[in-house]
């Protein structure tokens, strides 16, 4: 399992069989990577992710930052699967992925691996820890 995390940071963490955590990859995020590319250059503009471009080669400024943003980190996503499923699961062809956080929907038309979202995976984790840990307790007020 590949767990993608679009948030401040784009991070990759990997669950083998067993189920065990082994370990992941930090990315810079979308964010992060739009404010480095206008506080970095001098006349590119600082813009949000909000339209999906008609064509992978951008015809304006806006458009190029658009397409290079959405397509360059589904390229990501499906590059860091890729590599990532062969050490994961040597047999197989590719590691189920989950994809998390605030972006995860925006970049999965642009990528090829992606299995699933859920947007409630952290707070979902978070609980089932909770839960674990409060095994046997009496005071186990979680519903």
């Amino acid at each position: 399992l590949i767990v993608i995390d679009f948030g401040t940071a784009i991070t990759f963490d990997c669950v083998n069989g067993e189920p065990a955590y082994v370990g992941g990859t930090i990315h810079p995020g979308i964010g992060i990577s739009l404010d480095a590319l206008a506080s970095r250059t001098a006349k590119l503009p600082r813009l949000d992710i909000d339209v999906t471009p008609d064509h992978p080669i951008g015809t304006t400024t806006v458009k190029a930052i658009h397409s290079g943003a959405l397509y360059g980190f589904g390229g990501l996503v499906d590059r860091m699967v890729e590599v990532l499923s062969r050490q994961l699961t040597p047999n197989q062809e590719q590691a189920r992925t989950i994809a998390t956080g605030g972006m995860a929907g925006l970049i999965k038309p642009y990528t090829k691996t992606i299995d699933e979202i859920d947007q409630q995976l952290t707070l979902t984790g978070l609980q089932l820890i909770y839960r674990l840990n409060c095994k046997g307790r009496e005071e186990d007020t979680l519903a």
